[in-house]
Formats: C-alpha cells, sequence, structure tokens
C-alpha cells in the first residue's frame, strides 16, 4: 500500500512535471503563433508593397520602354539629318569650289579689265594733255595775229572789251574810294562753300557787292549786244554772273553746270596763259563744251585795283564764219 502510495506520488509528480512543460509549450506555441501571425502579416503587407512595385516598376519599365523606343526614333532621324547635311556638305562644298573658281576668274576679269582701264585712262590724259596744248598753242596764235592787226572782223569786239572792261575798273575803283566796298572784301579768297551745289559753288566777302553792281551791268551789255561777259578772279572765282546762269541749283550735275556758274572757280586751258599775261588783252580761242562745238573767242582784259591784280573782265563772242582766220 505504501509502496503503492509511493509509485503514485512519483507519478503524480512526473505528471506535474509533463503537464507543466505542456502548459510551457502551448504557452510557447501561442506566442510562436502570434508571432508567426504577425511575420506573415508583415510579409503580407511586404507582398503588397512589393506588388505595387513591380505594378509600378512594369508601368516605368513600360515607358521607359516608350521613351526608349521614341528616343531611337529620334536617333534615326537624327542619324537621317546628318546624313542629308553630310549630302548638303557635299553639295555646298562643290558648289562653294565652283565660286571660288568663278571668283577667281572674275578677279583675274577685273584685273585684265583694270589694266584695260589703267592704260586707257592713261591715253585719256595724255590726249587731254595734247588737245590742251594745242588749245593753248592756238590761242596763242590766234592772240598774235589779232595783235598784229590782222583780224580785222575781232578788232571791234577788243575795243568793246577794253571799253567795258574800264567801266567796270571804275565803278568798282570809286566803291573802293568811297569806302562802300574795302579792298579786303574785294580780295577776299576765304571762300564759303554753297552746300547742295553740284558742281561746288562758292561765296566770298565780295558776292553781295558783286550781285548788287556787276550783275545788272552784265544783264545790261548781254541784253544791248548779246555778248557773254563776266569777271574772273586770278584764281578763277566768278564771284557773280550774268542773270540767266545764276539760277537756283538743283542738285542735277547737268542743270547745275549749265545754269549755276555764280560761284565756281573755273581755271584751266586757256585761263592759265591768260591769267599769267601781262599784256593789255589776250584773245583766246576754243570750242564750246555744251554739245554744239561751235567755237567761241574770249577776250580777257587785266583789272587792276590800288595798283594790285585782281583778276580779269572777260568778253566771249561767237563768229560763226571763221573763214578770215
Amino acid at each position: 500500500m505504501r509502496q503503492l502510495r509511493r509509485k503514485a506520488g512519483d507519478a503524480g509528480r512526473s505528471f506535474a512535471v509533463v503537464a507543466s512543460e505542456v502548459k510551457k509549450l502551448a504557452g510557447d506555441s501561442r506566442m510562436a503563433a502570434v508571432e508567426i501571425t504577425q511575420t506573415v502579416n508583415s510579409l503580407g503587407n511586404e507582398a503588397g508593397k512589393f506588388m505595387e512595385q513591380i505594378t509600378s516598376g512594369a508601368d516605368t519599365s513600360h515607358d521607359a520602354q516608350d521613351r526608349f523606343s521614341s528616343l531611337n526614333n529620334m536617333i534615326a532621324e537624327v542619324a537621317g539629318a546628318v546624313s542629308k547635311v553630310g549630302e548638303c556638305n557635299g553639295e555646298i562644298a562643290q558648289s562653294a569650289a565652283t565660286v571660288k573658281l568663278r571668283l577667281g576668274e572674275l578677279k583675274s576679269a577685273q584685273h585684265n579689265v583694270k589694266k584695260s582701264n589703267n592704260k586707257l585712262s592713261t591715253l585719256l590724259v595724255d590726249a587731254h594733255d595734247k588737245i590742251t596744248d594745242l588749245d593753248i598753242n592756238a590761242s596763242k596764235m590766234f592772240d598774235q595775229i589779232v595783235h598784229a592787226g590782222m583780224s580785222p572782223v575781232d578788232e571791234p569786239y577788243v575795243e568793246q572789251a577794253l571799253s567795258y572792261a574800264e567801266k567796270f575798273r571804275a565803278m568798282t575803283q570809286k566803291a573802293l574810294d568811297q569806302g562802300i566796298l574795302s579792298e579786303a572784301e574785294l580780295f577776299d579768297r576765304n571762300y564759303q562753300q554753297i552746300s547742295g551745289s553740284n558742281p561746288p559753288r562758292y561765296r566770298s566777302r565780295l558776292t553781295d557787292w558783286a550781285d548788287a553792281n556787276w550783275r545788272p551791268l552784265f544783264d545790261k551789255l548781254r541784253g544791248e549786244n548779246n555778248l557773254s561777259v563776266i569777271c574772273s578772279a586770278e584764281d578763277g572765282f566768278l564771284p557773280t554772273h550774268m542773270s540767266d546762269y545764276c539760277k537756283a541749283p538743283t542738285g542735277d550735275p547737268e542743270h547745275d553746270n549749265a545754269w549755276c556758274r555764280n560761284g565756281i572757280i573755273v581755271k584751266n586751258g586757256v585761263d592759265i596763259p591768260a591769267k599769267e599775261s601781262t599784256a593789255d588783252y589776250m584773245m583766246a580761242v576754243y570750242a564750246h563744251e555744251g554739245g554744239t562745238h561751235e567755237t567761241f573767242r574770249n577776250i580777257y582784259v587785266p583789272l587792276y585795283f590800288n595798283g594790285r591784280r585782281w583778276g580779269d573782265f572777260e568778253l566771249a563772242y561767237s563768229i560763226r564764219d571763221s573763214k578770215h582766220i
């Protein structure tokens, strides 16, 4: 009996230990289950996020593929454009070479033309100089003939020129003596160019007085005898002119050269020896430059004021029948 009770007690204690272990295992199992559940839930959440990322990645991948495809197309287009540019560059290079060749030919042609023009210009200058020399020599011979009394038809014009020149000299000298005109004004060479004139025209301190006093007398002689008369300074300056040749300039060289003669400076050809002559007058002959080629004769009479030569009184006329020369 005691033995049975001892065995029962041992068995009870063993069962208690086992029960305790089972209970512990059960608790551990519940904790493990909770942990497993939490882990599974966490894995589920992560799986969901991963699926979202996969889905997003798929979309991104699809978009990337589309963009890559578009990029490929752009690259293809650029490659095609580059190819066309290459072709165009070839054409441009060929065209540039052609243009360069043509420019070279043109430059060569221009050089030849320039050489020809230079040669022609030299010939023209030489011809002009020779013609000018001929005009001067012809005028000198004509002057000698008239001074020798061998041209009766010109003598009346010489007498008129000397008479008219004296009138201009006396009138101007009177103005100097009365202080109406100063010697500084009369001999003023500080010319002021008149704007808008072609050929260039100028003013001096003599201009206003000459317009008021010389020009009316020019017009009177022109009306009475159909003669062209002017007064020209030693350097060729014309302070005034006949009214017909004092028109307002338009800027047109053809018009202004023909009709706007007051204020111009002209000293060339036969003017040069005439201004240097110390004779009481000098004769000159020249062809009119207006296109008619009519022969004109010009008489230069020196004008002196207060012992100084100012310039010349000039009288021009035309004799159509010049066989007597």
